[in-house]
């Protein structure tokens, strides 16, 4: 099913010409949007990520959630390495500069059976925090970032059906590469309270970002990454018997 699908899709949109075609710069956004989304990420990120591409990439699609669906996200790995600096002592008024790597990769779906489709998207991020206290618990956050983000693809066309399809999408949809730049600004809320057996945390932020993209994939037109992102997210940090803290989820609180 999941071979038919893709075969009937690429029939669709390939089109006899040397242009850019619009459905594959949604691709490419789409690639792009997603890498911010899974490394974006205050903690060290290794192994593999489980999400609703309905929900992540607005995506209308009755197949996902299917076991088809299922075994497709497992094919996605993701890795972020995040560094903070401080940048001042005040408890009041703190500034944070951050700097983030990151890489997804993604075995991509295929035309047939003995083609395989594998994708990267490598990123690097930085950017400037502050976080301003207004009450005893509460704090306002605000912070802008810069995102630059290299996509390449690798596509190796092994079945005589796909080779068919070759040379209207290689080098413009597969086996090229692309680079996108995106700004992201973000705000939001963190309150804080010792409830005496341990310390609450509640963080609430809203982050926005919007880029351009170039490069060498479908003629340069690979789109301008869009998304907001909404989260929200609860920590419990609770003194162990033998001392030090140890942190873990109140609730499973997170959404996007």
């Amino acid at each position: 099913m999941r071979l038919l699908t893709v075969t009937v899709s690429v029939v669709a949109f390939t089109h006899l010409t040397a242009h850019a075609d619009p459905q594959f710069k949604d691709i490419f956004e789409e690639d792009f949007a997603a890498a911010i989304i899974l490394t974006d990420s205050d903690a060290l990120t290794f192994g593999f990520k489980d999400f609703d591409p309905n929900d992540l990439l607005n995506i209308d699609n009755d197949e996902i959630g299917s076991q088809e669906a299922l075994d497709r996200r497992k094919n996605i790995g993701v890795s972020a390495l995040p560094l903070t600096f401080d940048l001042s002592d005040n408890k009041q008024f703190q500034q944070r500069a951050t700097i983030r790597f990151s890489a997804l990769r993604i075995e991509d779906q295929i035309l047939d059976v003995g083609d395989s489709h594998r994708k990267y998207v490598l990123g690097v991020f930085t950017g400037y925090e502050q976080e301003i206290s207004f009450s005893e618990h509460w704090t306002f956050e605000t912070g802008i970032g810069l995102h630059l983000q290299y996509l390449h693809s690798n596509y190796d066309f092994q079945s005589p059906f796909s080779k068919l399809f070759q040379r209207f999408i290689d080098g413009k949809l597969v086996n090229t590469s692309a680079w996108a730049t995106s700004i992201q600004p973000k705000m939001g809320f963190n309150y804080s309270k010792d409830k005496g057996w341990g310390l609450v945390k509640l963080k609430s932020t809203f982050n926005y970002f919007s880029g351009y993209g170039w490069g060498k994939a479908n003629d340069g037109d690979v789109g301008t990454p869009e998304v907001g992102i909404g989260q929200m997210k609860r920590s419990c940090s609770t003194m162990s018997l033998i001392g030090g803290d140890q942190s873990k989820p109140c609730i499973p609180a997170y959404g996007e």
